[in-house]
């Protein structure tokens, strides 16, 4: 009677460590599934990782490989580096008045279920992520909906900032009279002028030397901090921050356009005055080379300032972001 009692109790706890066991590696299967879902939001729109050059099954990889590293380090590192990021007052511990707006639901949760006396702030080792099996397929394509939305909004946001200079090509090419040789652009999907695709090249080179890529998947691991896996949302503040990047896109273009359209319109009015003067010159067939010529001249000289008001939009892109997805300002 006694071994089989043996027997029994040896069953049961292999049982409850197996089912332990079970539910740990389908939590970390979860949490591997959400971490992939925000990261492929990034990869399909974003700057160099959306570019239809890129091969779909070179993106997925991507994705899954980056998944593979960063779940880890979510689970080991986030809490302290959560701690360490809004611990005002260096005593360790995050309490609600401490942590971002949109953090301070789950502080306020984690408080509620805290020990008497512990009940002020948080510890690292309650931030820990843990990852709960979704008890309805419903429930896990929600919150799979929410982390796609994440990193789609981040890549989203700084290819509007980069079309601005698609818009500025346009322009030019518009007002110089070189509209007419348009060619396809396969990042867009669309024809794009001379111009244009200079400037798109321009603003793409100028992402990568400034590690714009290497940025865009830094701020995405941010919103760790304040959206722990399975968590993430969208909320109002970031649609209405792509509003106004479309806003300031259109601020890049005319900056970039500008120097060239005040050329044109000199060209003009000089044109203008020779056709008034002179009636017997065709306006239309001088005017051309000379607009083609200048505006190539002008575009020319003006691209180095070009490319340090593309470097600060691009940075400005990603800190907003960062600051309208997780809610703490820019330092």
């Amino acid at each position: 009677m006694t071994e089989l009692l043996s027997n029994l109790l040896h069953e049961t706890a292999g049982a409850n460590a197996l089912n332990a066991l079970t539910g740990t590696a389908i939590g970390y299967f979860y949490a591997f599934t959400f971490v992939m879902l925000r990261m492929a939001g990034l990869m399909t729109i974003g700057p160099v990782f959306g570019h239809p050059g890129l091969p779909v099954n070179v993106r997925v990889l991507l994705v899954v490989a980056l998944s593979m590293l960063v779940t880890p380090a979510i689970f080991a590192e986030a809490p302290w580096q959560t701690i360490a990021k809004y611990d005002v007052n260096g005593d360790g511990r995050l309490s609600i008045d401490e942590a971002p707006v949109k953090m301070q639901p789950r502080i306020a949760r984690l408080l509620e279920s805290a020990p008497p006396g512990r009940q002020d702030a948080v510890s690292p080792q309650q931030l820990v992520t843990s990852i709960e099996p979704p008890k309805s397929l419903v429930d896990y394509l929600w919150s799979g909906v929410g982390e796609f939305s994440l990193g789609l909004v981040l890549g989203i946001g700084v290819t509007i900032i980069l079309s601005g200079l698609q818009l500025a090509g346009h322009m030019i090419d518009q007002q110089s009279g070189t509209a007419v040789g348009e060619i396809f652009n396969p990042a867009f999907n669309t024809s794009e002028t001379v111009t244009a695709r200079l400037l798109s090249w321009l603003g793409l080179a100028i992402f990568l030397a400034v590690d714009g890529q290497l940025s865009m998947v830094s701020a995405l691991l941010e919103t760790y901090q304040a959206f722990p896996i399975g968590e993430g949302f969208v909320d109002s503040g970031a649609i209405d921050l792509l509003h106004n990047l479309f806003i300031r896109s259109l601020a890049l273009a005319l900056q970039v356009a500008a120097p060239v359209l005040a050329v044109m319109s000199l060209i003009a009015v000089t044109m203008g005055f020779l056709g008034l003067s002179v009636p017997q010159v065709n306006v239309l067939v001088v005017g051309f080379p000379i607009r083609a010529t200048i505006s190539l001249v002008v575009v020319s000289l003006t691209l180095v300032g070009a490319g340090g008001v593309i470097v600060e939009a691009v940075e400005m892109c990603i800190e907003q972001l960062e600051y309208a997805i997780v809610g703490v300002p820019p330092l």
